[in-house]
């Protein structure tokens, strides 16, 4: 059977289906899609595909003006995160099969880029569970990989630990707890925590494109389980920060 590819607005039925696969993140959930398209002026295209009532595949793409370009992209320009194609209901199915569904539904949605958006540039970046980039490279797309690492965190703390350098687990096991203190803040750190990265960033000469009021649409529209801003504080003075992302 073909592969039918159809646009949803509706958040409920978008997430149910993100939950299912295995190559989805936290970007692919419809309300963290829907800041990204309000804060860069983009419009939201969900796409997913059916094999009859079978939903196969979910696929967002952003339709937006770039200078005197009209680009389609799975996330803004200048953003570095990761949406793209991620499959279901595809690991019961042999090899061939799950290839051929696979081609069909990127075919489908790469068709649905082509006629509805028409663009003059396209850059579509997966997840890193997402491991057949064929379909893409079918459609002419140039494939750069990148790699990153991937820990898993089942084994728990102390082994976790064990794999650390031996400076790593010193200064982490020998560390003055009476000295310091980590603490889990809201909006207001988070626009502490955005101006120390820009400001760390400017030192180097490097643009950064994040803003504080975009990390707390993020925060406010996806709850405080989901984006997570943490201060460590040494003597009282702030020495480290970073927003953490759950999914």
């Amino acid at each position: 059977m073909t592969v039918r590819v159809e646009t949803t607005t509706n958040a409920e039925q978008w997430d149910s289906l993100v939950d299912q696969s295995p190559q989805t993140g936290f970007f692919h959930q419809y309300d963290a899609l829907a800041v990204l398209a309000d804060r860069f002026d983009a419009t939201l295209h969900t796409l997913v595909g059916y094999v009859g009532q079978e939903p196969v595949g979910v696929f967002p793409i952003f339709g937006l003006e770039r200078g005197p370009l009209w680009v389609a992209a799975s996330q803004p320009p200048g953003v570095e995160i990761n949406t793209g194609p991620a499959l279901l209901n595809f690991r019961k199915l042999k090899q061939r099969k799950a290839e051929k569904r696979h081609r069909d539904f990127v075919s489908g949605c790469m068709e649905f880029v082509e006629e509805v958006l028409d663009p003059d540039y396209c850059k579509i970046t997966t997840t890193d569970r997402y491991g057949d980039v064929r379909p893409l490279v079918n459609h002419g797309l140039d494939v750069r990989p990148s790699y990153t690492y991937v820990l898993d965190l089942d084994p728990g703390a102390e082994e976790l630990l064990a794999r650390f350098s031996s400076d790593a687990r010193s200064n982490v096991r020998n560390a003055d707890e009476s000295r310091y203190e980590i603490r889990e803040g809201g909006v207001e750190e988070i626009r502490e925590i955005v101006s120390l990265v820009r400001r760390r960033y400017a030192q180097q000469d490097e643009d950064h494109y994040l803003d504080a009021a975009f990390v707390a649409d993020l925060y406010e529209t996806l709850g405080e389980d989901a984006v997570r801003p943490y201060v460590c504080e040494v003597d009282g003075d702030v020495a480290s920060v970073m927003v953490a992302l759950e999914y």
